[in-house]
This record gives C-alpha cells, structure tokens and sequence, in this order.
C-alpha cells in the first residue's frame, strides 16, 4: 500500500467545514471535515463506492494541514499542503505592481 499522491486535489476551507475531492491510486474521492477554533482538524475521504479514510490533525493557519490518518488499525502520517491558485497568483502579482 504505502503513501498515495493525491491529484486534481481541491480543499476548501470556509468557516469551520472542509470540503474538496480529487483521485489517487485507489479512485475518486471527496473530502468533507471540520475544523475548530483551536486548528484541529477531522476530514472524512470517501472514495466513491468503497471505503473511508478518517484524517485527523491539525492546521498551521496558513497553508499546511497534517496528522494521523485511520483505516480501521491501520495508520500513517499526511499532510496536504496549499498552493496559491493562478487567480491568487495574478492577484499578488497586481498588488505588486500596484505597490511600486
């Protein structure tokens, strides 16, 4: 089994609720969790028509949620990094220009 790359991965995070989706080497999946004021985190993955993964970790607030995953005894790190979006990007790039 071992560590799976997760591609076309989405995640949001609006509030105290995370969702997003994506696949990997297993199938498609969504995402759908929590988060609390104190950055813990709990994300349930759902691959369509099989089993579930719980995540369980915490947020640095800024770009990086990692942890412990659970698949019945079974165990292992995560962690999903946030890249800025190309709207974010170009975003930052127009304040930059702005600010000279």
């Amino acid at each position: 089994m071992g560590r799976h790359e997760m591609e076309g991965l989405t995640v949001s995070i609006e509030g105290e609720q995370i969702s997003g989706g994506g696949y990997d080497i297993i199938g498609m999946f969504t995402l759908e969790g929590t988060i609390s004021p104190d950055n813990d985190v709990s994300i349930i993955k759902h691959y369509f028509d099989s089993h579930r993964v719980l995540y369980k970790g915490e947020y640095d607030g800024a770009n990086l949620l990692h942890g412990i995953w659970l698949i019945g005894f079974d165990s292992g790190p995560w962690e999903i990094r946030f890249r800025a979006s190309k709207a974010e990007k170009q975003t930052a790039k127009l304040e930059m220009v702005k600010s000279q």
